[in-house]
């Protein structure tokens, strides 16, 4: 599992997929939170399309902030918060 960092976009999106033909996507507003998930009025949509998958998920990559999120990357970063405080 991966997780990539993009800070500028409010919106999420979830790829996975089952092998490499099988891609389902959600591009949503919710948070995977009890009130994201069943009480806030969100909105989503359901992508099986593999090119439009591939397509949101390069645009995604193209911008995010840290390639890889791995734990010396975030003990790095704690790091540069604690000398600067």
């Amino acid at each position: 599992m991966k997780i990539l960092i993009e800070s500028t976009l409010h919106g999420k999106k979830f790829i996975a997929k089952s092998d490499e033909l099988d891609y389902k996507a959600i591009i949503t507003s919710a948070n995977f939170t009890n009130n994201g998930l069943r009480i806030n009025n969100e909105w989503g949509i359901l992508i099986s399309n593999l090119k439009q998958i591939k397509d949101v998920k390069n645009g995604i990559i193209a911008k995010v902030q840290f390639k890889e999120l791995n734990e010396e990357l975030i003990e790095h970063q704690l790091r540069l918060i604690k000398s600067k405080y």
